[in-house]
């Protein structure tokens, strides 16, 4: 959408004084921008008292409102009367109820939920920031224990029924008893999804308001059941898991006005699956960074049903089980959200697409998580496992799948960003030094060119004491390769990667 502009124009007055100031806004506000920062601007740029500020800032805030509601307004219209023009159905009965199933209080509710607890970490002080944390931890070990016994159960069932398949002549009275075991495992499955499902709405419906008192009481210091010091030994003695092959380099972009960034080659994945996300300062680090413009992304590799991480009981899909989601939806929740958007843009396609709930290659979608430790979005490319190890182009749908994903990074402000290099988790035979040095050189140029794209044309912003500025964004790209690959391929892909990306100079002593 091209923003317009609206001329702001006020006068503050403080008894006999006024004073008149103006600027120019751009409509809807760039993503990177909001109104403190433009009040600031003015008060900077046109000589206005500190005193004006708070009601500066309040005009402003109402101005910009207003002004994006009038233009959300002129483009609804503009959409109907397209629609009519063409002769399409507006199905307003049909878009009503789907407002109300989907009403604005799940949104307000959190953005009050963020803005509550942006004020605790703002506010807090250590003591009770520490509990704070110890609390989230118990919470998590609740699921973890929960957890713990659903697979013990299962595990059990699981062992008496290979005992009993490893027979060599079933009769017809073992066939019906390995029958009993599968609807023993069944209802073990269906009895702790209901209890973990339990569990999640008690602990969420806890934690808001272990929040709200944070902010409302500043003698209240939330109860922590157990002393911690169990878990905070065993995070500190587990840290014994082998260092990840990686390689750092720090990068201009552009031919001119250069921006700096910074890139990694790794190892393995950045999911954070080694670390500990109970331990308090782990979660701590997350959730003082979970509602800041500096996001951090991951991409995961996945089929084309929206459902695949919940069928296939994925890593991602185990990870994100072992803590409640305390911030956002359950994975399965977005999930289901996913697949239903799928199937209604599936059903307006014009190609003759199937109205199924199904992606095709190329095509991401995204989920958000607060219990990942050091992820925060996680972007999903859509891939086809017969065709990953064939050879690309740069006009590959896995590509056009990684430049809307970068494009979507920069305007909803993820800085940090790791992306499957190679566009598969796994080593295969067919993966020569030369095939992946090839998809590794296609990998860094187009990368190369989609940051450069959004360095001069995604970003913009007012600065402080100065006319409207650009501010140059700085992202920190990691190429991830797959766990067990050679220490060959590894070393061409570090040696290719000096001769795509122009490397700032190492200061030298």
């Amino acid at each position: 959408e091209t923003p317009r502009v609206a001329s702001f124009h006020t006068l503050l007055s403080r008894g006999e004084e006024v004073k008149e100031v103006s600027c120019e806004i751009p409509i809807p506000l760039p993503a990177h921008s909001d109104t403190e920062e433009y009040t600031a601007h003015i008060v900077a740029t046109q000589n206005v008292h500190p005193m004006y500020h708070e009601e500066l800032s309040s005009v402003l805030d109402s101005f910009i409102r207003r002004e994006e509601e009038e233009r959300e307004e002129e483009r609804d219209d503009e959409v109907i009367e397209e629609a009519l023009r063409e002769g399409r159905s507006v199905e307003v009965q049909r878009w009503s109820e789907a407002l109300e199933k989907h009403s604005l209080d799940s949104l307000e509710e959190a953005v009050r939920l963020a803005e509550t607890f942006g004020q605790v970490m703002r506010e807090c002080d250590s003591v009770r920031m520490e509990a704070a944390m110890r609390r989230e931890a118990e919470m998590a070990n609740e699921v973890t224990r929960l957890l713990s016994l659903r697979d013990a159960e299962l595990g059990g069932v699981r062992k008496r029924a290979e005992e009993l398949m490893e027979k060599k002549n079933m009769g017809e009275e073992e066939l019906k008893e390995l029958s009993r075991f599968n609807e023993e495992m069944r209802y073990i499955q269906e009895s702790y999804v209901e209890e973990l499902r339990m569990l999640g709405v008690r602990q969420r419906s806890e934690f808001k308001e272990m929040i709200r008192r944070l902010t409302k009481d500043p003698t209240y210091v939330p109860q922590v059941m157990g002393t911690g010091r169990d878990e905070d030994s065993q995070s500190g003695n587990s840290g014994s898991h082998p260092r990840k092959l990686e390689e750092s380099f720090t990068i201009y972009l552009g031919a001119q006005l250069k921006t700096m960034h910074n890139a990694r080659i790794v190892v393995g994945s950045e999911l954070g699956e080694e670390r500990d996300w109970n331990a308090p300062h782990v979660r701590l680090q997350a959730s003082m960074s979970l509602y800041r413009r500096e996001l951090t992304a991951t991409v995961l590799l996945v089929g084309r049903d929206p459902k695949w991480h919940l069928q296939r009981r994925s890593d991602f899909a185990r990870l994100c089980e072992r803590s409640t989601e305390l911030h956002f939806a359950p994975l399965e929740q977005q999930l289901r959200e996913v697949a239903e958007a799928a199937k209604r843009a599936n059903g307006s396609r014009k190609d003759g697409y199937q109205s199924d709930d199904t992606f095709s290659t190329g095509d991401v979608y995204v989920t958000r998580h607060s219990n990942l430790g050091n992820v925060h979005i996680v972007y999903h490319l859509v891939v086809d496992e017969a065709d990953q190890y064939k050879d690309i182009n740069s006009r590959h749908p896995y590509l056009s799948g990684v430049r809307n994903i970068i494009r979507l990074a920069s305007r909803f402000g993820v800085t940090t960003l790791s992306l499957p290099m190679l566009f598969t988790d796994a080593v295969h035979e067919s993966m020569s030094v030369q095939w992946s040095v090839r998809r590794a050189e296609l990998v860094f140029k187009c990368v190369k060119g989609y940051l450069m794209e959004i360095c001069s044309t995604g970003w913009s912003s007012v600065s402080l004491g100065g006319a409207s500025l650009s501010r140059a964004p700085h992202y920190n790209i990691n190429f991830v390769l797959p766990r067990d690959i050679s220490i060959d391929i590894y070393s061409n892909i570090v040696s290719l990667f000096p001769t795509i990306f122009h490397l700032v100079p190492s200061v030298t002593a």
